[in-house]
This record gives C-alpha cells, sequence and structure tokens, in this order.
C-alpha cells in the first residue's frame, strides 16, 4: 500500500543558515539525478505508479486550484534532464529510464488507432508495465529558480520517494566534478565532518580549494554520504557508516 505519509521536506535545506547556499545550477543538476531515480523506481512499483496518476487526475478534476500539488506533469510532458546535468543521459538511473522508453517506442505504432488497438491488446502485466513507465516519465521535481508554487510540487515529490523507499546513495555519490569543487571550503569541511570524523575535516582544514576537493573526495567514498538535498525527509545526517549499496 502506498504511504500515505507527509514527511517535512529536505529541499529547503541550508535555508536560513549562515553558510553560503548551494548554486541555482548546482540545485537543479541534484535534484535533475532525484527525479532521474524517482522516474526509475516509480517505473518498477505499478501501485505507488497508479496512486500518483489517480491523485493528479483527481487534483484536476476535483481541485483544479490545486493541480500544481503534484510532482507528475501530467500533459504527459516528459521533460529532458540533459539541460540541467550535462551527462546524466549516462547515469545508471537515466540510462535505464532511456533503454526502457525505447523498448516501448519500438512496440508501440505512432498511428494514433493503431496504438489503441496494440495497448488493447496488451496482456494486463504489460499494461501495468506501460502504464508505471508514463507516469514515471512525467515526474519533475527539478528545483529552479524563478519557478512559482514549487512548494507544493516538492512536498508530494517527498511523499513519492517517502512511498517508493527511495534511496539516492544507489544513484549519485560526491566526488570533485559532480560536489566538492563546486562547494565553498566550509561545506567541503562540513562533509567531511559528517561523512567521516571532525579529525579528518580538520586534517584537511588547510589545503587550498582544488586538493580539498580531491581529498574530501578519496575520504567520503563509500561513506554513502549525501547533501542534505538528496536525503530521505527526516534523516539524520549519515555519520561514518559504511554501507553495502543494494546494487552491488
Amino acid at each position: 500500500m502506498a504511504s500515505a505519509s507527509q514527511p517535512s521536506s529536505p529541499t529547503n535545506a541550508g535555508v536560513g543558515q549562515s553558510k553560503p547556499p548551494l548554486s541555482e545550477k548546482l540545485i537543479a543538476e541534484l535534484t535533475s539525478h532525484r527525479t532521474a531515480a524517482l522516474r526509475l523506481e516509480l517505473a518498477n512499483n505499478r501501485e505507488v505508479a497508479t496512486t500518483a496518476l489517480l491523485h493528479a487526475l483527481a487534483q484536476s478534476v476535483f481541485h483544479p486550484h490545486q493541480q500544481d500539488a503534484t510532482c507528475l506533469r501530467l500533459t504527459a510532458k516528459c521533460q529532458s534532464l540533459e539541460r540541467h546535468a550535462t551527462g546524466i543521459n549516462q547515469s545508471e538511473a537515466e540510462a535505464t529510464n532511456r533503454k526502457n522508453h525505447q523498448h516501448w517506442a519500438q512496440r508501440l505504432p505512432v498511428d494514433s488507432l493503431a496504438l489503441w488497438l496494440a495497448i488493447a491488446d496488451l496482456s494486463e502485466d504489460d499494461r501495468g508495465h506501460l502504464l508505471a513507465h508514463c507516469v514515471a516519465g512525467t515526474v519533475d521535481t527539478v528545483q529552479q529558480s524563478g519557478i512559482r508554487r514549487e512548494q507544493a510540487r516538492l512536498r508530494h515529490a517527498d511523499q513519492v520517494a517517502a512511498s517508493l523507499s527511495l534511496d539516492m546513495r544507489r544513484y549519485w555519490q560526491a566526488d570533485t566534478a559532480s560536489y566538492f569543487g563546486r562547494m565553498s571550503r566550509e561545506r567541503v569541511l562540513d562533509a567531511v565532518k559528517e561523512a567521516v570524523s571532525k579529525e579528518a575535516a580538520e586534517n584537511l582544514s588547510k589545503l587550498k580549494k582544488q586538493p580539498m576537493a580531491d581529498a574530501a573526495t578519496l575520504r567520503v567514498t563509500g561513506k554513502g554520504w549525501l547533501p542534505a538535498i538528496l536525503r530521505p525527509p527526516q534523516a539524520e545526517p549519515q555519520a561514518g557508516c559504511n554501507i553495502r549499496l543494494a546494487a552491488e
């Protein structure tokens, strides 16, 4: 049964703090990776996909003034993530999404009347998989500046993620290129302190920015550390926790 809980959102992490905020570009990139992961997890969970679809349709039908309160773009616009996160098409989640899309594209005719007949002829199991894939492709949790009415959509994204038990450690890890090389020295040290130890962070404190980013990558790799924006709602910082990823 899909979870009906309303987790607190990780998406405002850093608001009201004195540390330099994440750049708008990095926020869009990180949340693109979260969107790709959510799409893949949702496509593999027909129950939650059906709930998400009915939720979005019910919002439009019964509460049209609240139709932005869903993270599904149900005109069925499947938004490209590459413009927010260069190279994401090679990531595990998005590469699998694209492979699945190609599979269905080859099976389904372009002509609308023929498409209806083809879908009607699918087995119940195949129809369920196709529904989940189409619903998942509409997920959009990318955070961008200047977009109004974002909070309701992002809270819904957290609900969907919680229902799927989304664990971004399977799909993203911090390194120099993806994170540390784009952070202030203070944020890099805070990450090492959370992921490893206070002593490990102190050992890097005198390094210049680029060597510090590279050293942080070495210290944090394999620790399962995530920036707050990618953590599950209400998750505590993962300090010094060596984990085995489900994908291993």
